[in-house]
């Protein structure tokens, strides 16, 4: 059996290319992965209560910091949003198939003193309900404080 002694061109120096490939790699998951202060954040968020209480003094610019992010983050209709709630559309049975959308429900009702807000973030594909959790405490994070120091950790779609 004949060898053929003509090597293909990216295969002619096994050094560079697997130099190349690794510097593909990295930048591939450089792109992708979170920085170290993104996870302590998402650490940090995820403890945060979904149903809270803000003092009356500043329950009207926590309202408007929630109609503002739902208005800017969900991929869903909005069916509602008044002084009371904000209710996204929620997903039927076909969309638990074959949507990766998210949506939002936030309520608010006061007893004079303070305002308890209630929030939730919902999918309609199971494997994302994680990450609709990260939202929704992402969303109750910046409703109390008005901080959103990473907004491309909320998932869209």
């Amino acid at each position: 059996m004949l060898r053929s002694k003509v090597r293909h061109p990216i295969m002619a120096e096994p050094r560079s290319f697997h130099f190349t490939l690794g510097i593909c790699s990295l930048l591939i998951i450089a792109g992708c992965s979170t920085s170290h202060y993104e996870r302590k954040y998402l650490r940090r968020v995820d403890e945060v209560p979904l149903t809270f209480q803000v003092p009356q003094s500043s329950a009207d610019s926590a309202w408007q910091r929630a109609k503002y992010f739902v208005a800017t983050y969900t991929s869903r209709k909005i069916e509602q949003m008044d002084d009371s709630s904000i209710v996204c559309e929620r997903p039927s049975f076909f969309d638990l198939l074959l949507t990766s959308n998210y949506g939002y429900f936030v309520s608010r009702s006061s007893d004079g003193t303070s305002t308890r807000f209630t929030v939730d973030c919902f999918s309609g594909t199971p494997p994302l309900w994680s990450q609709s959790r990260h939202n929704a405490h992402i969303l109750a994070d910046y409703i109390r404080t008005g901080n959103l120091p990473y907004p491309n950790l909320i998932a869209k779609r």
